[in-house]
Parts: structure tokens; sequence; C-alpha cells
């Protein structure tokens, strides 16, 4: 508002100067007039020093000038009619260095004009965006508070046909919805403004009810005499029947079983096996530590471990000879319920010898890696 009319008064005067003749008059150096806000360097002092010590603008009592702060319609209308009553427009002389003094203050204010104009116009769009979007909130509201009146109205109809034989999960999951419609209806819905008295008014204290919690749906008991059991308890044992296949020259196929627990120690279990080949009349037992991983649907695993293979010797197939390795192996359970699942494993051993034809490698190697696969089942229990 100070910036509008100090634009106005220049304009004035602009004017006045050049239609009114000059009047001699000893103008007030800029210098000399003391502006206690503005400070030196100021990119308008130059301007309204020169305004000031014509007499055409006034500052404050105290020496300010108040450049940052408001302007009323009073104030704005006694400085109008203070110029135009008091004979002062015809006795102001502007020269050449005054009008570019005041030209290069119009110039630099002009940037700082049109910024405020722009963050303005942001600031009202801004505000109607809020607006726009909280027309669109209250009008969802009355959406949200009757889906739930309608979760509520199913839930207490069908609570009464609820009996032992509904699962708990079901149970469990159409409390999380009632919950998560509840949070969305009080997120979406604004709290009414307190009244005056209602805001001064102090809070009365709650009082202190001790929770006591009742299941809705009670565990289902069991007839006399009925062994009861605890559905959750895991099933840590297994036993495993596989074909099995060696990677070699020659494809050989066998037959393996496994025993073995899941979590045997700090989430590592243990398993033992014994196989047959009956291509290399070979014997294999072998003992491995392995780990579970949880995934989604299926269990995979993996581990590492000993054995030792038992077949005739090569060149004398009378007698017979033990080649001992290290293996490794990964593999994946795919259940088809809490008893049964699938399973495939595909391992690799390094023989430490290759006395007879359980290692598969070739004659004349003493030793190397022998990789193979598993296909079968698993009985959990």
């Amino acid at each position: 508002m100070r910036i509008t009319l100090l634009l106005a008064a220049l304009a004035l005067g602009a004017a006045s100067a050049q239609t009114t003749p000059a009047v001699t008059r000893a103008p007030t150096p800029a210098a000399s007039v003391t502006i206690t806000d503005v400070p030196a360097g100021h990119w308008a002092r130059e301007a309204i020093g020169v305004l000031m010590g014509r007499g055409i603008l006034q500052g404050f009592p105290d020496g300010s000038f108040g450049g940052q702060a408001p302007i009323t319609r009073y104030e704005a209308a006694t400085i109008l009619y203070r110029l135009l009553t008091n004979g002062m427009l015809s006795q102001v002389q502007l020269t050449p260095a005054d009008m570019q003094a005041i030209a290069k203050g119009l110039e630099e204010v002009t940037a700082e004009i049109l910024t405020l104009s722009a963050r303005l116009n942001a600031a009202e769009a801004k505000n109607r965006d809020q607006d726009a979007r909280l027309s669109t909130i209250e009008g969802q509201a009355p959406l949200v508070g009757a889906r739930l009146d309608a979760v509520e109205a199913a839930v207490l109809a069908t609570a009464p046909l609820l009996t032992d034989t509904v699962p708990r999960s079901e149970y469990l999951a159409l409390q999380a919805r009632v919950a998560a419609l509840e949070a969305e209806r009080a997120a979406t819905v604004p709290a009414p403004a307190p009244t005056v008295a209602q805001a001064q008014a102090p809070a009365p204290a709650a009082p202190v009810t001790p929770a006591v919690t009742t299941p809705a749906f009670p565990p289902a008991q069991k007839a006399p005499g009925e062994p009861q059991q605890n559905a959750s308890q895991p099933r840590n044992l297994y036993l495993g029947l596989t074909a099995t296949t060696l990677v070699s020259s020659e494809a050989r196929v066998g037959g393996e079983a496994t025993l073995g627990v899941k979590n045997a120690v700090a989430g590592f279990g243990v398993q033992v096996s014994a196989g047959y080949r009956p291509s290399a009349k070979a014997f294999t037992a072998e003992a491995a530590v392995t780990r579970q991983f949880a995934f989604q649907g299926v269990t995979p695993y993996a581990g590492v471990g000993a054995g030792a293979a038992f077949s005739p010797r090569r060149g004398a197939t009378t007698q017979n000879a033990t080649d001992s390795y290290l293996s490794g192996l990964v593999g994946v359970d795919y259940p088809f319920n809490e008893s049964i699942a699938l399973t495939g494993e595909l391992g690799v051993r390094y023989f430490l010898s290759n006395q007879g034809y359980a290692s598969g490698l070739d004659a004349g190697v003493e030793r190397g890696v022998s990789p193979g696969a598993r296909l079968g089942v698993k009985f959990r229990f």
C-alpha cells in the first residue's frame, strides 16, 4: 500500500512540476533527512529521502518511515488531502537528478510488485484447490458412514449364527475390516470446531474403568474323554522318499530314503539318508545339516554334509570299494497339506577318491565333482 501511495505521489509531483511554473525553494538534501528504519544502501532510501526532503511525504514523529507497515484508508486520505490543499504540489521543483533517482526507484520496485502479485495469485489458487478437496472429502463422509453402518449391521445380524464351527481366522479378518473402516471414517470426516463455551470449559476427568476382555466366540469345548490337540503345533519330523539320478557320462537312476528334523538347534536341522543305484550296484549313506527358509507357499532349504559310497571296485568286480565325499544341496518343498509335500532337490558331491563305480566319475580320475538331482515326496509328522 505504501508503494502504491509512493507511485501516486510521484505521478502527481511530476505532473505538477511540468505544468506549474517553478517556484524558487531551497531543497533539503536527502542526506539531511533523518530516517531511522531505512538503512544505508537500501534500494529505496534515495527516493524516500528526496520526497521527504521536499515535503511530499512525511515520516512518523519518532523519525521512522515504516516501509513494511500497512497503511489504512484514513492515512491515505489524509496524505492526499494535505497534498491537494496546502499548495505543496505547486511548490515542488524536481531537477533532472531527482527525476533520475525516482525513475531508478520505480524500476527497482517494479520487480518486487510483480513478484508479490505472482505469490498472491499462487496463494489464491492453492486456497481454491484446498476448498475443492475439502468439499470432496465432506461429500465422501456420508458414503463412508453408510458403509460402516452396513458392516456393523451385518455383524450384528450374523453374530447369533456364528458358532464354534466358524474359523477364528475369518472372525479376526472381519474385525480387521471393521477397524480399517472406522480408521478411514475418522481420517476423512473433519472434527467439528468446538464452541467458545466448550473451548473455555475444562475437560472432565475420564473415569478409570478396568478393561475386561470377553471373547465374542469362546473356543469349542471337547467332549469328555476326547484328546486335546494343539492345532498350531508344528510338524518337525519328516520322512522323504525320492528318485535320484547321477549326472555323468551316462544317467544313473536310483532311489533314496531320508529321515530328518527341520529344527534341531538354533533353526538348523539334520537329516540322514540311504540310497541304492542298481546300475552301479552302489549303496550310499549320507548325513547333512540343513537350513529352511520361510517363503510364501513353498519352503526352500539348503544344506551341507558328508557321506560314503559302497560299490564294486573298478577292474575287480568281486571286490568292494568305499569312496567318501563331501556334499552340498539346495531344494524346495511344495506342501499339498500339513502332512505331505512334493520335494525337488539339486546336489553336488565331491568325491575324495574314485575306487568304485558309485562316484560316476570317469576311470583314471582320482577325485572330482559328481552332480545329481532328487524328486519325490516328504511325509511330515
